[in-house]
């Protein structure tokens, strides 16, 4: 009987690892081997006014873009900011126009837009799983450009309302995802 004892004692001790118990995420329910490592969405962004003059369209010039408002599948996934850089006007193809510093040379800006900051509203635990895996799984989504705000020669806010979508595709294993290029005429 007592080796019987001392042999399921020996079993015990040898099934528990010192760790087992170290850390909360050992015991989470939440999978970290996600299929999914998404974190950032890249796009493109021209915007472009026209010379009311000669119909010709411009290029906006602009130092940052703030307040980029973003929903995937009608749901936010957050307000992002993203500098541009300062604008040189001693170039001479630069022309203020309706309010904006502008010229006939595409200029895109490439955006990156990234999944960190923790929403304030998560209610249940199926919420927080799926913010922890990114909230986006492999798979189609609607990414709609919601808002756009930067300033004009005058630095004063200009805030535009979007209803620009495309299809958001994101594979296995993916970080970051190239949405598209959108087109903004002011």
């Amino acid at each position: 009987m007592i080796r019987l004892f001392i042999f399921l004692l020996g079993l015990m001790l040898v099934g528990c690892a010192s760790d087992d118990y170290a850390s909360p995420i050992s015991q989470s329910t939440v999978d970290l081997d996600n299929e999914s490592d998404f974190e950032e969405v890249l796009m493109d962004l021209e915007i472009t006014t026209v010379d009311p003059a000669t119909q010709e369209v411009f290029y906006v010039l602009l130092d940052s873009i703030y307040d980029i408002g973003i929903d995937i599948n009608n749901r936010e996934w957050g307000v992002f900011k993203q500098e541009t850089g300062p604008i040189d006007t001693t170039i001479s193809s630069i022309v203020a126009l309706n309010g904006f510093y502008a010229q006939k040379e595409p200029v895109t800006y490439h955006l990156v837009l990234n999944y960190f900051t923790v929403p304030g509203d998560l209610q249940t635990a199926g919420e927080a799983a799926d913010f922890l895996k990114g909230f986006l799984l492999p798979g189609d989504y609607f990414f709609k450009l919601r808002t756009l705000k930067f300033n004009n020669i005058a630095v004063e806010p200009v805030s535009v309302m979007l209803d620009e979508t495309q299809i958001l595709t994101i594979e296995p294993k993916e970080r970051s995802v190239f949405v598209g290029k959108f087109n903004i005429e002011l």
